[in-house]
């Protein structure tokens, strides 16, 4: 049985870029009492909105581009082609960013300086690459999307309890960028990936094993 769906991993590469990656140290005394996991806070700063502008500016044209090629076999390889570059860089930009959490004090600004610098590639390289695949194609993720899961989840929640709480909603989609983007590996490599949504469907030659 085929599960076809749009791709997980450019949804969740842009996620992080919504969650504030700065932090600073909570001057409220009784936070500390609570818990040291909350002396950290998060606060929004403007490299996110122009991450996301420059998103929105390079994206757009680039999807509309993607949604007009012409239904021909190299299309989906071109796809495929790019998308190995950009999910690599996305599994190595959230290694070292989860590295760097551990290296370096929550508040640091080095590390975020450093973290915020790492996603800029991220951005470039899904507006260029990963939107008008997430646009134009649809994947089989079956069974193996439950491993991911499972993944994601055995390593997200360690890593989250070892560190200040403010990292929660950047080490999950992290450690999505990780196993999803290594799973969108799998399947690219074993050629699970079709025309989809604007683009229609090819006649599937099923596997009578499947």
């Amino acid at each position: 049985m085929m599960t076809l769906f749009v791709s997980v991993y450019p949804a969740v590469s842009i996620f992080q870029l919504l969650v504030g990656n700065r932090f600073v140290f909570s001057t409220d005394p009784q936070i500390s009492k609570i818990s040291q996991q909350l002396k950290f806070i998060s606060q929004y700063d403007y490299p996110q909105i122009i991450y996301l502008a420059l998103l929105i500016l390079i994206a757009v044209p680039r999807i509309a581009n993607a949604i007009k090629a012409p239904d021909e076999p190299q299309r989906l390889e071109k796809h495929k082609k790019w998308m190995v570059y950009v999910v690599n860089y996305g599994i190595f930009q959230a290694v070292f960013c989860i590295f760097m959490s551990f290296l370096y004090d929550a508040d640091d600004e080095t590390r975020y300086i450093i973290t915020t610098v790492s996603q800029l590639p991220t951005v470039i390289l899904i507006a260029c690459f990963g939107l008008p695949y997430f646009f134009t194609c649809v994947i089989d993720y079956n069974w193996p999307i439950i491993a991911a899961l499972i993944a994601t989840i055995l390593t997200s929640f360690p890593l989250i309890h070892f560190q200040p709480n403010c990292y929660a909603f950047l080490i999950v989609p992290w450690c999505f960028m990780i196993y999803f983007g290594l799973l969108e590996l799998y399947l690219m490599h074993i050629d699970r990936i079709y025309d989809g949504l604007f683009h229609e469907i090819n006649r599937l030659e099923l596997d009578p094993f499947e």
